[in-house]
């Protein structure tokens, strides 16, 4: 499993009930480094903030 997770938020916005935030993280796995970028929608319901979609997509692992 993962040993560590970074999540590194660049961009995030807010208009009324409904949000987002994108960003760039990267996991540290036992022999490797995976880093990447994602994307977070939210919604505000019943008043609480609950994340409603997500994506992440990892960079292209670099050649030895």
């Amino acid at each position: 499993g993962a040993h560590d997770y970074v999540v590194h938020s660049l961009h995030a916005e807010r208009s009324g009930d409904v949000g987002y935030d994108t960003g760039a993280y990267n996991v540290t796995l036992r022999n490797r480094v995976v880093e990447g970028n994602y994307l977070v929608g939210v919604k505000r319901i019943d008043g609480r903030w609950k994340i409603v979609a997500h994506a992440s997509v990892a960079n292209p692992a670099e050649k030895p």
